[in-house]
């Protein structure tokens, strides 16, 4: 996925305006492996900025099949989570 699907332009355009993305390597962080065990690796879990899980996916995700999820869950909560200005 790192290949194809994050480099792809409108994937990179709809997580930027979207979403905060955090990439955890599962043997640095025990705790979410342990979690997410039953589920397999490699995971995209996406959230509400409430915590709630959105949708989890295992394995490789095409770039227009994450794009359409990422649109399609975006409209799940009503207002859109903003970054921390610097």
């Amino acid at each position: 996925m790192n290949e194809k699907t994050y480099r792809n332009t409108n994937v990179i355009q709809t997580l930027n305006k979207n979403y905060i993305g955090i990439r955890v390597d599962q043997d640095a962080r025990p705790d979410l492996s342990a979690r997410y065990v039953n589920y397999g690796w490699p995971a995209t879990i996406i959230f509400a900025p409430d915590g709630t899980e959105l949708a989890k996916r295992a394995g490789y995700i095409e770039p227009a099949e994450m794009n359409a999820l990422l649109t399609r869950l975006r409209h799940a909560w009503p207002a859109p989570c903003h970054r921390a200005q610097r």
